[in-house]
């Protein structure tokens, strides 16, 4: 069995995204995400991802879009797994409440 590789805990969820390559949004679900990184699901949109993307979520109890830019680090049929990268101390911070209130069960 392959070693875990991520830095971050991750929590599961069901948050539907945006996933913008070349600035074109396409649908996605989000599986899991970290304060590091997210595994997306296609449902619909290119087959093949480019190596960079971005992602727009609006998370729980948020009232505005968190856009974040993510380098693809595998990608499996439909599933994708992005590593966030050039995040700002907001995005961290939203990420860091986001996961911590999961992983708290609230």
């Amino acid at each position: 069995m392959e070693a875990e590789r991520r830095i971050e805990p991750r929590v599961s969820t069901s948050l539907l995204a945006n996933k913008l390559i070349d600035g074109v949004p396409h649908i996605c679900e989000v599986n899991d995400l970290s304060r590091s990184g997210a595994r997306l699901r296609r449902l619909g949109g290119p087959t093949r991802s480019e190596p960079w993307l971005e992602l727009e979520l609006m998370l729980p109890r948020r009232h505005d879009i968190t856009r974040l830019a993510a380098l693809v680090v595998y990608e499996d049929g439909d599933a994708l797994g992005v590593r966030f990268v050039g995040m700002t101390e907001g995005q961290r911070a939203q990420l860091h409440r986001f996961t911590n209130e999961r992983e708290l069960g609230r």
